[in-house]
């Protein structure tokens, strides 16, 4: 079956949430008819063909210890990075990871990563570890920070990795501009 959304007034759009904007002027309810027709020899046949279609290009996903082979990162901090990685400088904090998963509230992104069947672990798919190696190839110091630090699971609670340990050379202010650069390279994915 097929699955629609039917908006009460066409020409309103949507908010930002997704839910029907408000009319500025109050119209009458609007009526719709479907009809819905049998598929038939041809529509059966357009269908087999659409789900071999789509089947080619569902995403393949690979366990969280290839992964990691493949980028040549711990599973640890490919574990990390997907998820949340925190950052300070003096009392600001900066979120750097991928988010696509937060394995406590049992999210994921689909398309991107999913639990495995067993519920111990994670599995990645091919767009995914993608991104994993654009990231690791445009900013490989937060991957050798995470590498390093190797820090206990409760570090967000302090604020996470300092980035005056992390970049000891670069003033406050380069050191700000640097994680700008990563912040707006995982927003713009």
């Amino acid at each position: 079956g097929c699955v629609a959304t039917i908006l009460s007034d066409l020409g309103q759009g949507l908010t930002r949430t997704g839910k029907a904007a408000k009319p500025k002027v109050a119209s009458p309810p609007t009526n719709f008819r479907i009809a819905v027709q049998p598929l038939g020899e041809q529509g059966e046949m357009a269908l087999r063909c659409s789900r071999r279609v789509v089947k080619n290009f569902e995403p393949r996903y690979m366990h969280s210890g290839e992964v990691a082979r493949k980028i040549g990162v711990s599973p640890r901090t490919l574990g990390r990075i997907t998820g949340n990685v925190w950052m300070s400088e003096g009392e600001e904090r900066f979120d750097v990871g991928l988010a696509v998963k937060a394995a406590a509230k049992g999210l994921c992104v689909p398309g991107y990563t999913q639990p495995e069947e067993s519920g111990m672990g994670w599995r990645y798919s091919t767009a995914m570890i993608k991104v994993l190696e654009d990231y690791k190839a445009k900013f490989p110091w937060v991957w050798n920070a995470l590498d390093m630090k190797n820090a206990p699971e409760d570090e967000g609670a302090r604020g996470g990795m300092r980035l005056s340990e992390l970049l000891p050379s670069k003033t406050s202010e380069e050191r700000k501009a640097v994680v700008a650069a990563v912040l707006k390279w995982v927003k713009s994915l």
